[in-house]
């Protein structure tokens, strides 16, 4: 009777045994992180053809991101589409009722990336006026006149924003550290300005389980091919149908394999 009883017993081991196999997930990829404004997290792991990929997604603040995955060469496309070169670099110090320009000759279809601040950051030098004029416009700004503008920015010290021309011409960007057209200035002002162009011209190259404009998700997807899988948080655009991006996407991403 008792031989019976260990029979049993070792049967439901087994029986247990199958069960945790079964219940098993290997854990591929996880992080709590931040992926900038207007710029991106990546991190990488591997995977076979066939396996099935769980991912959980949470953006704490509920800022909407696009969550991609590609192979390295994908990874490399989506680097030269992202990152920026400076193709100039302007500086001022504006006394009190001055402004400073900077003119651009811009293609129809070209993007370029502001990136206006006071390098010092301290509240001693002025908040400022920012504008970005094509010709007419500023010609009607020299006047004295209000005039139309495509990104407007008052009383700041800061300011990253991305242009898209869609004509051929001469382009102003102005810091305004006068009272004629928006703020107050108080004093002396002191900016930089960066303008960037991207290293390439497109990127529309993402792979199977990619989602956009996404702010928490939990997904399974079947890998395709075998090898190493790039997770990129973009939050920097440039995706068509993406996220615009809006302000640092804090997040927590999990990645299983079943």
């Amino acid at each position: 009777m008792k031989y019976i009883v260990y029979i049993v017993v070792i049967v439901s081991l087994i029986g247990l045994s199958c069960n945790d196999e079964a219940d098993f997930q290997e854990t591929l990829l996880l992080h709590n992180g931040t992926a900038p404004y207007n710029e991106y997290w990546w991190g990488v792991f591997e995977a076979d053809s066939g396996d099935t990929i769980e991912v959980t997604f949470i953006s704490r603040w509920f800022n909407e991101a696009d969550l991609l995955f590609m192979d390295d060469i994908g990874f490399e496309g989506f680097k030269q589409r992202i990152d920026y070169d400076v193709v100039l670099h302007d500086e001022w110090i504006l006394q009190l009722e001055e402004f400073g320009a900077c003119t651009l000759s811009i293609n129809a279809g070209d993007s370029l990336r502001f990136n206006v601040y006071c390098p010092i950051g301290d509240t001693f030098w002025s908040q400022v006026d920012i504008f970005l004029f094509d010709s007419a416009g500023y010609d009607t700004y020299l006047q004295g006149q209000p005039a139309y503008s495509y990104a407007s920015f008052y009383y700041t010290l800061y300011v990253d924003f991305i242009f898209w021309a869609e004509m051929t011409g001469q382009y102003f960007l102005v810091v305004d550290n006068t009272s004629i057209h928006g703020s107050n200035p108080v004093g002396l002002a002191f900016y930089w300005a960066d303008i960037c162009e991207p290293r390439a011209d497109s990127f529309d190259y993402y792979e199977e389980g990619s989602v956009l404009n996404i702010d928490s998700t939990s997904y399974v997807f079947e890998m395709l091919e075998p090898g190493e899988c790039f997770c990129v948080i973009n939050n920097a655009g440039f995706v068509e149908g993406g996220a615009t991006p809006v302000d640092d996407v804090h997040f927590s991403i999990d990645i299983k394999k079943q």
